[in-house]
């Protein structure tokens, strides 16, 4: 309360300031610090989790455009459309994998909202005719492989928009394979083939080591898979699978949604599902074996996104049984399978 001195002067009571000492304020800010700790792993998991719904939201959209094809054609799109080295004018069959193919990405762009760019590869490629080399890097616009579909993209994926196996070919970025087979063999650095080959037999007229097997999953080469060829049925069987793009050596450089620089890289837009601890879902590469980085992998924790060929999408874990995971990767193996 204030009083009159004989001056006349107001003057407030003399009282003492409030405030934190310093004590207190470390603790706050400690208390502060260990509620942050706390709470970002929290935060973390949430977007972490909400990137692994997007991701398999585009499986989804990919698996509509999957069926929305074989509505259309009566098949799937093959795993990867390449010279056919049988018909009268094409080249023969060694040469023939020599030139660029055109993945099954490319054939369900009309069903991801991507028709004009699509009409655009179609008219460029001729309607993909098969007589002639698909040469989709020579249009006056520029290398039509360098357009972005989000949709093929996994968003916990933050390796660029193109192919990290080679930026400077800026081909846009793929997370998303086909099942080629089970135990699908390929090659390694050598140029040699890893089981000569696996669980196979040959194809006439293709005898490239490391790439002569009949594949017993959905795609490959050329492939033409009706639904009426998924024996052990479209629940049982997966179609697609995930591949991350961390970079060499650690991680699969992911792929690319129009096709290799070369058609023998099969594996650039296949995957093989294997039971053999080395090339197993999300194993860690060497640097040995280019199977290795092949393989089907994923920057989710603890596995990664499947879809199977009717549609649905699973969370596969790392831990799934060896034996059950290569039985989900062939059409018509008879094998009894639960997903997990």
């Amino acid at each position: 309360m204030s009083h009159v001195v004989p001056s006349g002067r107001f003057v407030l009571p003399n009282r003492s300031q409030a405030g934190f000492t310093l004590v207190e304020l470390l603790v706050v800010i400690a208390i502060i610090g260990i509620l942050v700790a706390l709470l970002l792993p929290a935060i973390q998991a949430a977007r972490e989790a909400a990137r692994r719904m997007s991701c398999n939201n585009n499986l989804r959209q990919i698996g509509v455009g999957l069926h929305n094809h074989h509505d259309t054609y009566g098949r799937f799109p093959p795993g990867m459309l390449t010279q056919d080295p049988y018909l009268p004018n094409a080249t023969n069959p060694t040469r023939t994998w020599n030139n660029h193919g055109v993945l099954w990405l490319t054939f369900i762009l009309p069903y991801v909202e991507q028709q004009p760019h699509y009409d655009e590869v179609a008219l460029h490629l001729n309607n993909f005719d098969r007589q002639i080399p698909f040469q989709w890097w020579t249009h006056p616009n520029g290398n039509l492989a360098s357009h972005v579909v989000n949709t093929f993209m996994c968003p916990s994926d933050l390796a660029g928009v193109f192919f990290p196996g080679n930026l400077g070919w800026r081909h846009g970025k793929s997370n998303y394979v086909a099942v080629a087979a089970a135990g699908y063999s390929g090659q390694n650095r050598g140029g040699a083939d890893r089981d000569t080959p696996t669980r196979s037999v040959p194809i006439p007229g293709y005898n490239l080591p490391g790439y002569n097997s009949t594949y017993n999953g959905l795609f490959w080469h050329n492939s033409r898979t009706q639904f009426s060829d998924i024996v052990d049925g479209t629940s049982n069987t997966f179609a697609i699978a995930e591949r991350d793009g961390a970079t060499i050596p650690r991680g699969r450089n992911a792929s690319h949604w129009m096709g290799p620089s070369n058609a023998t890289w099969l594996n650039q837009g296949m995957t093989g599902i294997d039971a053999d601890p080395t090339y197993r879902l999300n194993v860690t590469p060497t640097g040995i074996d280019l199977n290795e980085w092949d393989t089907p992998g994923s920057l989710h924790p603890g596995g990664a996104n499947f879809m199977m060929a009717d549609g649905s999408v699973h969370f596969i874990s790392d831990d799934i049984d060896g034996v059950l995971y290569e039985a989900l990767g062939t059409r018509d193996g008879g094998e009894p399978v639960t997903l997990p």
